[in-house]
């Protein structure tokens, strides 16, 4: 019961996502049924961006839950969210959504996802964004993604807890300028770093 609702919460979230893409549209959607065949056979990154570039027409597109990219685990990994934009996001935008309304496991997920999104950046040279939603993460877990977040170049990996925030993200390709009280934060122990 607890997973299906956890299920749900997530699939609403990424409704949510999808509604801060007018610009765009699901490329999946657009594609003939040989394309879509074609597209879940690819194996290789750059291959399946100029694809989708050309069936696109150059128009801004996004795509879910595509198994392109690898984890830290080197396996194939279904990721939430690839957003391409000409100007924005050029070598494409790899997005992961989680929501946690009550407390539970998705903060002991955080460095899995997190590592796994700060390679891919390096693999497609672009930025990779964890947006969390719920409020339910333990502080900590929370400290530990914005201490990743500053260890990285911004256009590599933002960790996003903010609609509004993500909304700016989306629209400008990068998070808003803030000062660095927005994240006072407790101590992290140094074996986490």
């Amino acid at each position: 019961m607890a997973h299906d609702t956890a299920g749900k919460q997530g699939a609403r979230l990424e409704t949510t996502v999808v509604e801060f893409l007018p610009e765009y549209f699901n490329l999946m959607e657009r594609l003939s049924p040989r394309d879509q065949k074609l597209l879940r056979t690819m194996s290789e990154y750059r291959h399946l961006l100029t694809y989708c570039i050309s069936k696109s027409n150059n128009e801004p597109f996004y795509l879910t839950h595509i198994s392109i990219l690898p984890s830290i685990y080197n396996v194939p990994w279904f990721i939430d969210f690839l957003i391409w934009h000409p100007e924005r996001f050029p070598n494409g935008l790899v997005m992961e959504v989680k929501q946690q309304s009550v407390a539970g496991s998705v903060d002991e997920k955080y460095p899995f996802v997190v590592m796994s999104l700060i390679e891919i950046s390096r693999i497609i040279d672009g930025p990779t964004v964890l947006f969390v939603s719920g409020g339910a993460a333990r502080q900590c877990a929370t400290n530990w993604c914005f201490d990743r977040e500053r260890q990285q170049d911004e256009t590599k990996f933002a960790f996003i807890k903010d609609e509004a925030e993500l909304r700016h993200f989306l629209k400008y390709g990068k998070k808003k300028a803030v000062s660095d009280s927005r994240n006072k934060k407790q101590s992290v122990p140094s074996w986490l770093t």
